[in-house]
């Protein structure tokens, strides 16, 4: 199991297991209250550096869709097919 370190480069701050396999970068930004915000999931970051207010970010994630193991297909190999399958489940969860 991997242990979850901190590192700050400049004003942003990188919480990530060891391995750098799942994690969250937090920048602020010019505004009030307003950050970037990106995740690191299989030691990618998504997301952008757009502006954005924590309890955006945070409804957004507890928002998200979920998908029966299995469901989505592997991105890496089939990125058309993936994309298709999220528009659905929106298209689903939004009936």
């Amino acid at each position: 199991m991997s242990s979850i370190g901190l590192a700050c480069k400049g004003d942003a701050v990188r919480v990530a297991t060891d391995d750098g396999q799942l994690g969250l970068i937090l920048a602020p930004r010019s505004g009030k209250g307003m950050f970037a915000v990106q995740l690191i999931v299989a030691g990618q970051i998504v997301g952008d550096d757009e502006p954005c207010i924590i309890g955006s970010f945070i409804w957004q994630l507890r928002h998200l869709p979920t998908f029966a193991l299995g469901r989505l297909p592997d991105a890496a190999t089939s990125p058309e097919e993936a994309w298709a399958a999220l528009l659905h489940e929106r298209d689903d969860d939004e009936l």
